[in-house]
C-alpha cells in the first residue's frame, strides 16, 4: 500500500449521499509528482516490489499530467491500482496504462443516470459505460458495483439496468450489494432529509462489543435502516440481480 493523496475534491465539491468515507477531514490534499516519483522508485528499490495498492480515495486529476507520463518514461514496470472517478476521458486511461495502472476502482456505482444523480456522483451511465469499454481497449480491469436500494430511486430503472446488461457481457462484471449506511455520510448525519430512518447499529457490532445499545450506536460505523415510504428494493432488484449471474456464470 502507498499514499498519495488524502480526502476527497469531488467530496469537496458534492458529498456523494452513501459515502461515509473520510469523516471531518474531506479536504483534498496530494502529494507533488515528484515526491511520489522519489518515494515509489525507493520503496521498489528497497524492497524488491512492483505492485503498489494506492490508498487514495480519488485520483489527483493533476497527475494526469504530472505523474502519469513520468512514471512510464522511467519504465520500472511497476503495477499499480488506483480510485479514479469514472468520467475520465480515453487519453486519461492510456496515459494510466502507460504509466503502469493495471486496476482501478472507478466509483460506478449505478448504470442509471437518475440513480446516480440521486447520489450526487455527477456523472452519467454512459460515462461509466464508457469508461468500462476503455479499460477492457486498454487491458485496465475495473473493479466496480452496483448499489440498488437508495432512498426515492425509481424501481423502473431497475428492469432497465437488467435490459442493458444483456448488451454488456464482453465487459467486466460488476458485484451487486445493497445500500448501507455509513457513519459520516449524509445518509447517516440526515436521514429523514432523504426518506429514511436508521434502525440502529449492524447486529454485528453485539458480538463484538459487549455493551448497551447507546454505545454500540456511538461506536458503530455501519447501521441498518428503513425507508420511510415503505419500499423493498429486492422486490424489484430480482431481474437485475438474476441477468447479472448470468453474466458472471463461468459460461456467461
Amino acid at each position: 500500500p502507498y499514499e498519495s493523496a488524502r480526502g476527497c475534491w469531488w467530496g469537496e465539491r458534492s458529498h456523494c449521499t452513501f459515502c461515509g468515507l473520510n469523516g471531518r477531514t474531506m479536504k483534498f490534499r496530494s502529494k507533488p509528482a515528484e515526491r511520489v516519483l522519489e518515494e515509489l522508485s525507493s520503496l521498489s528499490a528497497d524492497s524488491g516490489v512492483l505492485d503498489f495498492v494506492m490508498t487514495d480515495n480519488i485520483l489527483d486529476l493533476g497527475y494526469l499530467e504530472a505523474l502519469l507520463p513520468r512514471l512510464a518514461a522511467q519504465g520500472h514496470q511497476f503495477r499499480l491500482f488506483y480510485e479514479v472517478k469514472s468520467n475520465l476521458r480515453r487519453e486519461h486511461v492510456r496515459r494510466l496504462r502507460e504509466a503502469g495502472v493495471v486496476c482501478i476502482q472507478p466509483g460506478i456505482e449505478s448504470l442509471s443516470t437518475p440513480i446516480l444523480e440521486l447520489m450526487g456522483k455527477g456523472v452519467t451511465a454512459f460515462q461509466n459505460i464508457r469508461l468500462l469499454k476503455w479499460c477492457a481497449e486498454y487491458g485496465i480491469r475495473p473493479g466496480w458495483n452496483i448499489i440498488y436500494g437508495f432512498p426515492g430511486e425509481p424501481e423502473e430503472e431497475y428492469a432497465r439496468m437488467a435490459d442493458t446488461l444483456r448488451s454488456l457481457t464482453h465487459l467486466e462484471p460488476p458485484d451487486l450489494t445493497p445500500l448501507s449506511v455509513h457513519r459520516f455520510s449524509p445518509y447517516h448525519q440526515r436521514p429523514r432529509d432523504f426518506g429514511i430512518e436508521i434502525v440502529g447499529p449492524k447486529p454485528f457490532y453485539t458480538l463484538l462489543y459487549d455493551t448497551d445499545p447507546a454505545t454500540l450506536s456511538d461506536i458503530a460505523y455501519t447501521f441498518e435502516h428503513r425507508y420511510l415510504d415503505g419500499r423493498d428494493p429486492e422486490a424489484y432488484v430480482a431481474p437485475l440481480r438474476e441477468n447479472l449471474a448470468v453474466w458472471r456464470a463461468p459460461d456467461g
